[in-house]
């Protein structure tokens, strides 16, 4: 089973979720807008976007705080592995050959 855990500003409003992906890498699941778990009635998340990669300044859209997401050692490493010589992943391989037909 995935753990997932909340990703939450300095003042506890929750920006997102982490969840690990099939490959083993950590990726922010950030909502739309910021949930305030004190609310009577929080809003149900609205997830915007599934990032994996450095990420400046995310703001809270309660209350404007700001945090930083980075990508953690298993993303690195997967992007690494892409540019190494001889990954096939991101070589263009894929697209000389559509090229050739």
């Amino acid at each position: 089973m995935t753990e997932i855990r909340i990703w939450q500003c300095e003042n506890g409003h929750v920006l997102g979720m982490v969840a690990r992906n099939g490959s083993g890498v950590n990726q922010l699941w950030i909502y739309r807008q910021a949930i305030d778990l004190t609310d009577e009635e929080p809003v149900a998340p609205d997830v915007m976007a599934i990032l994996e990669g450095y990420v400046f300044d995310i703001r809270c859209s309660v209350c404007g705080t700001t945090r930083t997401w980075f990508p953690d050692e298993a993303a690195l490493e997967r992007l690494l592995a892409r540019a190494r010589p001889g990954s096939k992943a991101g070589s263009g391989e894929e697209t000389a050959r559509v090229g050739r037909l």
